[in-house]
């Protein structure tokens, strides 16, 4: 056993590579308590590292799964022949592999119900098949696929770091820093982002771009850059502020869009299932491209639409705002229609909403909400300035108007 003062220089993989730490947090008993428990109570930096070590062990500590090598070439397969029709996969594999920490004092990580993708030189991506097979509102935490290590599962705004050199690091909420081992990209390895309802997560390219993942989203990403331009792909929202370079285009896909830049801050809305999807600049300039029509160029505070239902392109001077709020934890609404407001709870918090279209329609919402609160919070402040009442079930809730 250690001595305290050895303990409080400790960084987190120093406490991620103590045998008695890692004993206590799995089997906390009298002797180690009465070491662990009174710096883990201090507020000092100590007790955030330690708070960060055991947030990762135990999002670590699960039954998890590895694929084989013959169901990843079978999901390639799958992924590949649905190129053209995009239909959605519906293999999903299970099985159970156990979590370790390495003596390096580093994450050995394992496949949660998830996947590997490996780029296959000369063929296409079917970015929109791929997402399909980790669907943010079938997990609870937010996840990483790793290419050739499997995925984790993270806290809550945790940011994934991809550095110059193929490896990968994660920065905790309270900015502590810790490295994948053995995470060096040949640079042909795709990965993924899976952020379900009411978290968040972030994404810090190698080329210092930054991407802030809103709830219900994904997002599919080369852990290195081609030499010819930068390209993922998102389903659901994201802001990106964009490191820029005239030489090395930057491209965002959904399943409708193609939003390419050079340098820029910008949000793109683009739910599955949703028939509209947007892009909202807030600096620089970017092109929209969709269904093979001539790319539209918009300005800053410009807002793209696209309606699928109709085949119809706008662009409108907008306040950008009310669409990029979210990314500083809370929604702003001017004289916004409460269908709307509702639609934007329900993608956050992944709860479904029942209401008569008709009698709401009407109803305007304007103010702020936070997004730190939860969503019956929210409901009750909502009903406070509008009138509504609600009914907040298991797994939706009822709107009715108040007569």
């Amino acid at each position: 056993m250690k001595e305290n003062s050895i303990y409080r220089t400790f960084d987190v993989e120093q406490w991620l590579d103590d045998t008695d730490f890692l004993q206590w947090v799995k089997h906390p008993g009298q002797e180690l308590d009465a070491v662990f428990i009174p710096l883990l109570n201090e507020r000092s930096e100590v007790s955030i590292k330690m708070r960060t070590a055991i947030d990762l062990l135990r999002n670590m500590d699960q039954t998890d799964h590895q694929l084989s090598d013959e169901e990843v070439a079978e999901m390639w397969e799958n992924v590949s022949k649905r190129t053209l029709s995009r239909k959605r996969l519906l293999n999903h594999y299970s099985v159970e592999k156990k979590v370790f920490v390495s003596a390096a004092a580093v994450l050995l990580l394992a496949i949660v119900g998830t996947l590997l993708v490996v780029w296959k030189n000369n063929r296409q991506m079917d970015y929109f098949a791929l997402a399909q097979q980790v669907m943010p509102n079938t997990i609870k935490d937010s996840k990483l696929i790793i290419p050739g290590k499997g995925s984790m599962t993270l806290s809550n705004r945790m940011q994934v770091v991809l550095g110059g050199d193929g490896k990968i690091s994660l920065r905790s909420a309270q900015g502590e820093m810790v490295s994948l081992e053995n995470t060096v990209s040949s640079g042909k390895e795709m990965g993924m982002l899976v952020v379900p309802a009411g978290k968040r997560a972030s994404l810090l390219l190698a080329d210092g771009t930054k991407i802030e993942v809103r709830p219900s989203s994904q997002v599919i990403f080369p852990v290195k850059f081609g030499q010819k331009k930068r390209e993922l792909f998102i389903q659901g929202e994201a802001f990106f502020e964009v490191s820029k370079n005239k030489h090395w285009p930057f491209v965002v896909k959904t399943d409708k869009m193609n939003v390419e830049v050079l340098g820029t801050s910008f949000n793109v809305d683009a739910y599955s299932g949703n028939k509209e999807q947007s892009v909202v600049l807030v600096n620089g300039s970017v092109k929209v491209n969709t269904g093979g029509r001539n790319a539209i160029r918009i300005r800053p505070n410009q807002k793209y639409t696209f309606n699928e239902n109709h085949q119809i392109e706008t662009v409108e001077d907008v306040d950008v705002n009310p669409y990029t709020s979210w990314k500083e934890g809370y929604f702003l609404f001017e004289s916004e229609k409460l269908n709307v407001v509702l639609e934007k709870l329900s993608s956050y918090y992944g709860m479904p909403f029942h209401y008569q279209a008709a009698s709401i329609d009407d109803i305007r919402i304007s103010g702020k909400l936070d997004l730190n609160n939860s969503l019956e919070v929210a409901l009750k402040i909502i009903s406070t300035t509008s009138p509504i009442e609600y009914q907040l079930g298991k797994s939706y809730v009822e709107i009715n108007v108040r007569h």
